[in-house]
């Protein structure tokens, strides 16, 4: 809540700052919790501290300062109104990380504990670019409303060209890096043992490359109050994993679930871009 106070004043320097401290504290904490107990919980108890104690002296302190020049637009309709936008959201959140988890039940089931933490070690390293979005959209969402509430139609569209090229550029660099360097990256960061997942690895990034090219499109949806149809999309896109994962992890192993992800992520930026181009034609192609 905090953070998106933070980001309705583009103040996305305490979000910077935060984060870091939640990340930096968090890690050294929970490290020293779980190693000298022996016991997750304790790990996870001192995270939960630190969390609490930046959020208290720190997230709330600045926050407080901004909630006091804010307008009051309290109003029964418009808390009502957001509910209905929030509730479907929220439970398009909840399939979206469902979905993401997906191929890992089905590589328990039908391969090992063993390959699954392969997967779910090298899946990780697509949150490079996951961290990468999340950052440009949290600076650039608001900016991209407040032009489209303006009728700006052509900075609009520049600031969303100029997101897919940083994109593009960003995950042609990594699908690059993993297909001649993967070995020896996952070598350095996990062990020798990965050396022989560079395949995998150079999947994941081009699952990556997909799935933020949608959210790119999705953003611009979220700029233009364009909500409708995403519990209908989620759905789709669960249905697609589900089949692929069932059909491509018996026959190619833990690539297999890499392929289950490609083209989940397709099907849905395809599905987003169709319905941003349809929506950039209704608004304003008569411009």
């Amino acid at each position: 809540l905090y953070y998106g106070l933070f980001q309705y004043h583009e103040r996305l320097d305490i979000v910077s700052k935060s984060t870091i401290l939640r990340g930096i504290l968090g890690t050294l904490v929970f490290g020293l919790g779980y190693i000298f107990s022996q016991e997750l919980y304790f790990g996870l108890i001192f995270l939960i501290i630190v969390w609490l104690v930046t959020l208290l002296f720190y997230d709330y302190k600045k926050g407080k300062k901004m909630i006091k020049i804010m307008p009051d637009i309290f109003q029964k309709s418009n808390m009502m109104d957001l509910l209905k936008i929030g509730i479907p959201l929220g439970f398009v959140s909840f399939l979206a990380s469902f979905n993401v988890n997906l191929p890992r039940v089905v590589l328990e089931y039908y391969l090992s504990l063993e390959e699954l933490g392969y997967f779910s070690a090298v899946f990780y390293m697509v949150l490079i670019i996951g961290k990468f979005m999340t950052s440009l959209s949290r600076t650039l969402l608001p900016r991209m409303a407040r032009l489209f509430e303006e009728n700006n139609k052509t900075s609009f569209l520049i600031m969303l060209k100029i997101l897919i090229l940083l994109l593009l550029s960003f995950s042609y660099t990594t699908i690059l890096f993993s297909y001649y360097f993967g070995g020896e990256i996952l070598t350095i960061l996990y062990g020798n043992e990965y050396f022989k997942l560079k395949i995998l690895l150079v999947l994941i990034m081009v699952y990556g490359l997909f799935n933020y090219l949608g959210f790119v499109f999705e953003m611009g949806l979220n700029a233009m109050k364009v909500f409708q149809y995403r519990v209908t999309i989620e759905i789709l896109v669960t249905l697609v994993i589900i089949v692929s994962s069932l059909f491509f992890i018996p026959h190619c192993g833990i690539n297999g679930g890499a392929i289950a992800l490609i083209i989940s992520a397709f099907v849905k930026c395809c599905i987003f871009l169709i319905i941003f181009s349809f929506k950039n034609l209704t608004l304003w192609g008569r411009e």
